[in-house]
């Protein structure tokens, strides 16, 4: 949480080129702007920490309203770090760069006390003049015309860079920021993991395509992290028993031999995700996309 008292924030554009532009504003707006968004910042990340849900453990989770995921040692990328390090070096942002502003963000860095607030930015987030279109502005009880486009500043955070955490209630809204850099922990596997995996556990036998999709190659991902620690007989014996999956090994004993319906493959991969559950009161078997780690 944010306990410092109120300090000015820097205001910044994260362009889609990755660049940084400054937004240059007057002390006044400066002062208003910073405090407005400290107060949503600090409201941000729930005092329970029940409510604090590990991105990395639970990617496909939905947080409730009052839940947020948070990646612990986050890199925020170089060119933000650096312009929250030397902002007077940075640019100021351009009128012809405002279609290419992927996110607003604001904040003071160091090592101790690092606050970074990120907000997404589309075309809606800008007012264009041209055409039958004009923008008036009233000023002295006159209208005049106001020469140039007009970029509007939601007051939200989508993301909440704090102490070398990321905090967001969002994947979706966090990867528009940062792209492949929170897809990686989500990511599917690629064809070399694919054939990793499948080495591991059914040996030279290939893994039908009709059987891969963006599902299970995400399975497949997160399946390799712990693969190597995976018992194969204790595996087949609790598929048997507790969640009646027909596997069954190869000649040989060494690996299992791939399943012959696609279900049953979503399965053991979900098996292999810790994805199969079963309640302790009702002996009910259940499958979930999107769990949280207790104990």
């Amino acid at each position: 949480m944010v306990t410092r008292e109120y300090n000015y924030l820097n205001f910044f554009t994260y362009l889609k080129s990755r660049v940084v532009r400054r937004i240059p504003l007057s002390r006044e707006l400066q002062e208003k702007l910073s405090i407005r968004f400290l107060d949503k910042a600090k409201k941000y990340v729930p005092d329970d920490t029940e409510q604090i849900i590990n991105f990395q453990e639970n990617p496909e989770y939905k947080p409730d309203k009052e839940q947020v995921f948070v990646l612990e040692e986050f890199d925020l990328p170089n060119t933000i770090e650096s312009a929250l390090l030397t902002p007077t070096a940075v640019p100021p942002l351009q009128e012809r760069e405002y279609n290419t502003i992927r996110a607003v963000f604001c904040g003071r860095y160091s090592k101790d006390n690092s606050i970074v607030i990120f907000t997404n930015f589309d075309s809606r987030n800008i007012i264009s003049k041209g055409g039958h279109k004009h923008l008036l502005m009233h000023s002295k009880e006159t209208f005049t015309e106001f020469k140039n486009d007009v970029i509007v500043l939601d007051e939200r955070v989508d993301c909440f860079y704090l102490a070398g955490s990321l905090y967001f209630k969002s994947k979706t809204n966090a990867k528009k920021i940062f792209g492949e850099t929170i897809a990686e922990y989500y990511r599917e596997a690629s064809e070399d993991e694919i054939k990793e995996f499948a080495m591991s556990v059914f040996g030279n036998q290939e893994i039908p395509d009709s059987f891969l999709n963006s599902r299970t190659n995400r399975l497949i991902f997160g399946a390799l992290s712990n693969i190597d620690s995976i018992d194969l007989e204790n595996l087949v014996e609790v598929a048997r028993n507790e969640f009646n999956l027909n596997l069954e090994f190869t000649d040989d004993k060494r690996f299992i031999k791939v399943p012959k319906d696609k279900k049953t493959f979503r399965r053991l991969l979900m098996l292999l995700n810790d994805d199969l559950l079963e309640s302790p009161l009702t002996n009910t078997k259940y499958e979930t996309n999107s769990k949280r780690r207790i104990s």
